[in-house]
């Protein structure tokens, strides 16, 4: 009776919550048993007599231990060397079993690994794994977030060595449709280089043939290979500030598989009879051959598409294809929003790093109809291609994202009405989009916006066609970037191999399995990438502003709880403002979701623009703090 099972979620100050389907229980830290961060958890229920946690609780055993190694700073000591960690949720320090005759230098960033866990009377005991580098040395911020989640940038000399020799292999052409004298060309960021999508178009009876060519990857990384065994491993590329982590080698991802200008490359293509309202008419998939007729940037083509005369002069036989690309691409997105789809306008930061992987600036990052136009005809080849695979009843990882939590929905609600907005009809996406529509360019759209996407379901990848409730798609999968993401590599394995002839029943459970497995593997390490992105950007915007300790900056309310308030600056820096650190006493007031000042009477809220002194930057944790007079 009274004991239960859960997550430990650590805390800075040393105590923790265990998560379980009963709710959240409190451990405070002299009933953590050695239990850290992450941990499998037991618990025995207590009697609280502390009215902010009613539930609390002591953990009885440890299940499963989920840190198996730490990143942390070396310390020498007298008696023993230890690692502090960086993960602060973890309270304790590692002592190290096995002093060097050559020791450390302090302040050296390394991975430690954990030969005994802590328990009540002492800390944990481990020995140095990996020595990253002094905690100064170019790019070892980020470097420590990566080995941190388990991340590893390099690949095995086998894996290395199985991509040189198959993208060394001649081509063959043998089955695939010929493009290659057809206008098609890319269009990225300036600094991509696995380049796995490209665009043509050209009038038709009907209206256009759009075609979408994808890199076909899955030529060159086979089932089961090493190369697919380390691709599955990884499920995506991780793009962290100052770096590139590749799901595949660099001899494929930025070369045989990148669909250069000027030179053949083997695609899947599908291709597209588009009527001018925006209406897909047919389709086809085909394995084919394609040779780009250039390499365009989106900047390039954003001038093209606002008229700049010298861009457009530049690409006289691109500069068509581009205007009606855009033009029907337009019509797509207005078609997608007026069915209900939902467009979150949340602000990204632009960091500019020097030379020694410092920031130089922090912008906010400009979205352009350019991006747009590539968005959009993805956005059509993968839910075409997720129709044909459902229409087929063949197996495949599709792309889902369920409907909204009804009681975070009502949680997010509750602010919005508190806002003067008016109460949702229901949960359907068109009511959402209308709400979205409504906060265009007001002081709270941000906020909007971010409890909105807060209270939605998160997006994964599943073997059922269970629909995407954020792009009102029926049918959706990704496909357009296998270089990059393990479950596009297999929708076009199962794709050719269908193409190819009937498959057999067995072979039709086979894929069925694995595409399972796959889903489950591509949702995990998903987050994992995400996370480690965000937490690369929060380090680097907190490296930023520890140089502006002390100056003043405007700003906006975008979140308020009982702790405080958090401010964003305009170039999407956000920190937070405690109370703790005001002159006035102020207290939150939830009903109206404001905190007002007891002695001033001054009520701030969501959307109010302030000025804001930045009082502390910790660049370890990416915790910002600012202050306000």
């Amino acid at each position: 009776m009274n004991v239960l099972q859960g997550t430990l979620q650590g805390n800075e100050r040393g105590f923790g919550f265990v998560l379980t389907e009963d709710g959240d229980y409190y451990v405070a830290p002299r009933d953590l048993n050695g239990a850290m961060d992450g941990d499998t958890v037991e618990i025995g229920v207590l009697e609280s007599r502390d009215p902010r946690h009613p539930k609390s609780a002591y953990i009885r055993k440890v299940l499963t231990h989920a840190n198996r190694t730490l990143v942390g700073t070396y310390r020498r000591g007298r008696r023993h060397d230890s690692v502090l960690p960086l993960n602060r949720k973890i309270p304790y320090e590692v002592i190290l079993s096995d002093r060097k005759k050559k020791r450390l230098n302090d302040n050296t960033r390394v991975v430690v690994e954990i030969t005994e866990y802590p328990n009540t009377f002492r800390g944990p005991v481990g020995r140095i794994q990996t020595v990253l580098g002094k905690a100064t040395d170019k790019g070892i911020d980020v470097l420590s977030v990566l080995y941190a989640l388990g991340i590893r940038p390099h690949f095995p000399k086998s894996v290395l060595e199985e991509a040189e020799t198959v993208s060394n292999q001649p081509m063959n052409f043998e089955g695939r449709l010929d493009l290659r004298d057809k206008l098609i060309f890319t269009i990225d960021g300036a600094d991509a280089k696995d380049l796995d999508d490209a665009v043509s178009v050209e009038p038709c009876e009907e209206g256009f043939l759009v075609g979408v060519h994808i890199a076909d990857v899955s030529h060159y990384v086979t089932e089961k290979s090493r190369l697919d065994n380390v691709a599955f491993k990884r499920g995506t590329s991780i793009y962290p500030v100052d770096r590139v982590v590749p799901m595949l080698p660099k001899a494929l991802s930025n070369h045989i598989c990148s669909l250069h200008p000027h030179v053949d490359r083997l695609t899947l293509s599908v291709l597209m009879t588009v009527s001018p309202d925006g209406e897909r008419l047919s389709y086809s998939i085909q394995p084919s051959v394609i040779r780009s007729v250039a390499r365009l940037t989106y900047d390039q083509v954003q001038r093209v598409i606002d008229g700049d005369k010298a861009e457009r002069a530049a690409h006289p036989d691109l500069t068509p294809c581009i205007d009606r690309l855009h033009t029907l691409a337009q019509t797509l997105r207005q078609n997608r929003f007026s069915r209900g789809g939902l467009d979150f306008d949340l602000p990204e930061p632009k960091i500019t790093l020097d030379a020694n992987g410092h920031v130089l600036t922090v912008e906010k990052a400009v979205v352009g109809t350019a991006n747009q136009l590539i968005e959009e005809w993805m956005l059509m080849a993968n839910q075409t291609v997720a129709y044909h695979l459902r229409k087929s009843d063949l197996p495949a990882v599709y792309r889902v994202h369920e409907s909204p939590d009804p009681a975070k929905l009502a949680s997010a609600e509750a602010v919005f009405l508190a806002l003067g907005y008016p109460k949702l009809r229901s949960a359907n996406s068109k009511d959402l989009a209308t709400l979205l529509r409504k906060t265009e360019g007001t002081p709270e759209e941000a906020t909007v916006h971010t409890l909105l996407l807060r209270s939605m379901a998160k997006a994964r990848y599943s073997e059922q066609p269970l629909g995407h409730y954020g792009l009102e798609m029926e049918d959706y999968c990704h496909f357009t970037s296998p270089i990059r993401r393990y479950p596009d590599l297999v929708v076009h394995r199962i794709l050719k191999e269908s193409l190819r002839g009937k498959l057999s029943a067995e072979r039709l459970r086979t894929l069925k399995d694995f595409t399972v497995v796959a889903a489950e593997q591509a949702s995990n390490t998903e987050l994992i990438a995400v996370e480690a992105e965000r937490e690369c950007v929060r380090i680097k915007l907190a490296e930023y502003m520890s140089h502006r300790i002390g100056l003043e900056f405007d700003g906006t309310i975008v979140g308020i709880n009982n702790q405080g308030f958090f401010v964003q600056l305009p170039n999407t820096i956000e920190g937070m403002v405690r109370f703790s650190d005001l002159y006035d006493y102020y207290h939150f007031d939830e009903t109206r979701f404001c905190a007002v000042g007891q002695r001033s009477g001054r009520i701030l809220r969501l959307g109010d623009a302030v000025t804001v002194t930045v009082l502390s930057a910790d660049t370890e944790t990416g915790r910002i703090d600012f202050g306000m007079y």
